[in-house]
C-alpha cells in the first residue's frame, strides 16, 4: 500500500517535520510513502499523459490536484495532503473498512462536499479514472478557470462519488481529531496535546494556508523553541519530531508503533565533491582567494578544487580544467555577462555534488554545511535574491518568472546524481528558444530553467551568498559565511575600489589579507 503526498517550492520547517512523520509512521508499519516534488514528477507519471496546459496552473495546490487524480488513478492507495502530522499508517483502517472500497470523508459544513485531503481508491478504480479524465479536460480547456479554487478537487469528485456504490464514508476524526475548517483556531491555544490524540488516531491534518495567513510567527517558530511552547501546535509538532527521530518515550511514541526490526546497514558510498570556480584575467587573484579563504574555515583535503579557465596558467591550489564546449552561440549581455555561460562547463564535472562558488566572493566563516548531508535531498540549492527584481523589473514581468522563487548564481549547489541531465537539458532549452536570461547572463538562464520546467529548487541561507545590497536582507554578522562583492566596478582588485563604500571596507581588508603575496 502506499500513502501519496505533493509538495512545490521551498518547504517551512514545520513542513519538513509533518514529511518525517508521515514517512516514519507509514514505514514502521510496512506501508510506502511517497514525496513526489516537481523533481521526481515524471518518475511516477508518464510525461506524456501530463496536458500541456498543467503548467500553466497559477497555483501549486492545482498541481497537487492533477497528481493527486493521477496517482490514485494509476496505483491507487491513500493520499495524505503534505500540511499533516503522522501518528501510524492507515493499513488497520483500510482493512477494517475494506481495501476494495473507496474510503473517504466530508467536510462538517454544509454543502459537506468530499474532502479530498484524505482519501483512499483502490488500485485500477474506475471511478479515479474518470476523476482524471474530468480534471484533464478542464485543464486542457482552460488553465485559468482550472486553477479557481476547488475546481479541480472537491467540485469534480463530490457528484462522482455521489453515483459511486462501492464507497464508504469514514470516522473523519481519525485524521482530523480537530475540524480545520470550523474550529483550526484551536491549533493556537493552550492545550496539552496528549489530550487530543487517541488509540485511533491516525493523524493530524492541518490547514497550511490559514495557518500561515494568519499565524505566521507561529508557524514560523523555531523548531528549538517547540518543546517549551504550551500552545497545541507546537506541542504536536515537537513530539512527532522527536518520535520520528528516536525511540523516545514520546506519548506520540506509546500509541502502538512495532519495535524496529534490527537490520544490517549498507555503508554510504562517499560523495565525491568538487567546489569548483571560473576564473580569466583579475579574477585568477579572486580564485585563490576563495581556496585561500575556505580552507582557513575548515574546507576538509577531501574536497576536490577546480578553477575552470582556458588561460595558459598552472597554479597550486586547484587544478585547472580547460571548458571544452563552445558556449559562444548562447545570448549574454556583452561586457558584463560575456563569458558567464562558461559556467555551464562545471555542470559536466565528474563528481557527485558540484558546488558553484563566483571567483568575486570568498569565506569569512566555516561553510561545511555545504558539503554535508544536510543539502543532498534536493538536485539544486542556491539562495533566494530579493534585490534582481529591482534592476531588472520588466524582463522579469516579460517572461513571467514569479519573483519569489529567483536565486542568485553566486553561490550554487548541484547534486548530480539527482539530476544527471541538467547541463544537457539547459543548453536545449536556451537553443530551441525556451529559456530566456532575463540578465543576459548566467543566472537569468538558471532561474528561467528551473521555474519553466517546475523543477524544485531548495534555498540556502542569505549567509551564503551575502551581499552589501539594500534590496537584499542585512544579517547578522556571525550569520555571515561567503561574502560576494557583486556589481561591475565593485571588485576588490578594482583601482581606488576602498573609497566607494565604507560598508565594504571590513571585507576588503579581509580579502586584502588573503590577496598579499598573490602575483
Amino acid at each position: 500500500m502506499n500513502v501519496w503526498t505533493y509538495w512545490e517550492g521551498p518547504r517551512p520547517p514545520y513542513i519538513d517535520v509533518c514529511l518525517q512523520s508521515m514517512a516514519h509512521a507509514c514505514n514502521e508499519e510496512g506501508v510506502d510513502f511517497r514525496l513526489i516534488t516537481p523533481h521526481n514528477l515524471t518518475d511516477y507519471i508518464d510525461k506524456k499523459t501530463i496536458p500541456i496546459n498543467y503548467y500553466k496552473l497559477e497555483k501549486p495546490s492545482k498541481h497537487a490536484d492533477y497528481v493527486r487524480a493521477a496517482l490514485l488513478a494509476t496505483y491507487g492507495g491513500w493520499w495524505w495532503d503534505a500540511d499533516t502530522i503522522g501518528l501510524r499508517s492507515p493499513l488497520n483502517v483500510t482493512e477494517q473498512y475494506g481495501k476494495d472500497s473507496i474510503l473517504y470523508m466530508t467536510w462538517t459544513k454544509e454543502p459537506r462536499r468530499i474532502l479530498n485531503g484524505y482519501i483512499y481508491m483502490p488500485p485500477g478504480s474506475p471511478l479515479a479514472k474518470e476523476w482524471l479524465n474530468e480534471i484533464t479536460k478542464k485543464v486542457e480547456e482552460d488553465p485559468k478557470k482550472a486553477s479557481l479554487w476547488l475546481s479541480l478537487g472537491e467540485k469534480i469528485l463530490t457528484p462522482l462519488l455521489a453515483e459511486e456504490p462501492d464507497c464508504i464514508e469514514i470516522d473523519r476524526s481519525l485524521f482530523l481529531p480537530i475540524d480545520i475548517d470550523a474550529n483550526v483556531s484551536e491549533f493556537f491555544e493552550v492545550a496539552n496535546f496528549e489530550k487530543h490524540i487517541t488509540v485511533n488516531t491516525i493523524c493530524y491534518g492541518l490547514n497550511h494556508s490559514w495557518m500561515m495567513h494568519n499565524h505566521l510567527k507561529k508557524m514560523k517558530e523555531r523548531v528549538k523553541n517547540w518543546e517549551s511552547s504550551k500552545l497545541l501546535i507546537h506541542q504536536l509538532l515537537h513530539h512527532a519530531w522527536k518520535a520520528s527521530l528516536t525511540k523516545s518515550s514520546s506519548p506520540i511514541r506509546k500509541l502502538g508503533y512495532p519495535k524496529k526490526v534490527k537490520t544490517k546497514r549498507r555503508k554510504k558510498p562517499k560523495n565525491k565533491i568538487v567546489v569548483v570556480t571560473l576564473a580569466t584575467g583579475n579574477y585568477w587573484k579572486g580564485a585563490e582567494v576563495l581556496f585561500q579563504s575556505l580552507e582557513k574555515h575548515g574546507m576538509p583535503d577531501s574536497i576536490s578544487r577546480i578553477v575552470l579557465s582556458n588561460d595558459p596558467i598552472e597554479v597550486p591550489f586547484a587544478s585547472r580544467v580547460p571548458i571544452t564546449q563552445d558556449y559562444s552561440n548562447i545570448k549574454t549581455k556583452e561586457g558584463q555577462f560575456a563569458a558567464t555561460a562558461n559556467k555551464f562547463a562545471a555542470l559536466t564535472l565528474d563528481y557527485d555534488r558540484i558546488i558553484l562558488i563566483d571567483s568575486d566572493i570568498f569565506c569569512v566563516k566555516d561553510c561545511s554545511f555545504l558539503w554535508s548531508d544536510a543539502i543532498s535531498n534536493l538536485p539544486f540549492y542556491a539562495v533566494h535574491d530579493s534585490a534582481t527584481l529591482k534592476y531588472y523589473p520588466k524582463q522579469i514581468k516579460q517572461l513571467g518568472l514569479e519573483p519569489d522563487l529567483l536565486f542568485n548564481a553566486g553561490t550554487m549547489v548541484y547534486n548530480k546524481r539527482l539530476m544527471p541531465n541538467l547541463h544537457d537539458d539547459l543548453l536545449e532549452s536556451i537553443q530551441k528558444g525556451e529559456c530566456e536570461s532575463y540578465d543576459g547572463g548566467d543566472q537569468g538562464y538558471f532561474n528561467a530553467f528551473f521555474q519553466n520546467t517546475h523543477q524544485e529548487v531548495g534555498y540556502l541561507a542569505n549567509g551564503y551568498n551575502y551581499l552589501l545590497d539594500p534590496n537584499m536582507p542585512q544579517l547578522p554578522e556571525y550569520t555571515r559565511y561567503l561574502f560576494h562583492f557583486a556589481g561591475a566596478g565593485l571588485k576588490p582588485w578594482d583601482l581606488g575600489f576602498d573609497r566607494k563604500l565604507d560598508a565594504f571596507l571590513p571585507y576588503v581588508k579581509q580579502w586584502k589579507k588573503y590577496a598579499k603575496g598573490i602575483k
